[in-house]
């Protein structure tokens, strides 16, 4: 008997098996590398969401239109657009002329452009007069608003009072912006 190879086959030696290993080896450890790392990304954004909640509070004296960052990271507020009939509108005295309500005293704070860290609340608009209040409140089946946040990673959400936010490539709208 003889340790040679029969002619036309072909042997491995143990130093070609061994490398061979190391080859699968090396593959197998930069797909479980690229997995886990996609797995951090992933882990890493979620750890960053921001959810802003839209809400009305309204006590009979006083209205109050609010937003608050309910989320575990920062929002960026892009833009925010409100209508009314229908029809958007760029400023609260504009608001209040196309609802015919009397422009009296309110105070506002500006939400376009703004980073609303988590647990933060702004009061957009703050009505205190008790006879504009009760007005704006039974005004409001009238108004529809919109607002589009991102995340530090820039993804990004379209949200409207009492609905769910909506994920969207970018915050992008064609229609004209609330600029108070």
């Amino acid at each position: 008997m003889s340790d040679a190879p029969a002619p036309g086959s072909r042997r491995l030696s143990p130093e070609a098996i061994a490398a061979l290993a190391a080859v699968a080896i090396s593959v197998c450890a930069i797909v479980v590398s690229v997995y886990e790392t996609s797995l951090i990304r992933q882990q890493l954004k979620g750890s960053v969401w921001p959810h802003v909640d839209v809400g009305i509070d309204y006590s009979g004296d006083a209205f109050r239109y609010t937003m608050t960052n309910t989320g575990v990271g920062p929002a960026r507020i892009r833009y925010a657009v409100i209508r009314v009939d229908g029809e958007p509108v760029t400023n609260w005295d504009e608001l209040f002329n196309r609802l015919e309500i009397p422009v009296g005293s309110y105070t506002f704070a500006a939400s376009s452009g703004r980073a609303l860290p988590p647990g933060d609340r702004v009061e957009n608009l703050v009505v205190e007069d008790p006879e504009l209040a009760p007005l704006l409140f039974a005004s409001l089946s009238r108004v529809t608003g919109e607002i589009c946040y991102c995340s530090v990673h820039d993804d990004c959400w379209t949200r409207m009072p009492e609905q769910e936010p909506v994920p969207v490539q970018a915050c992008v709208t064609g229609e004209t912006l609330f600029r108070q």
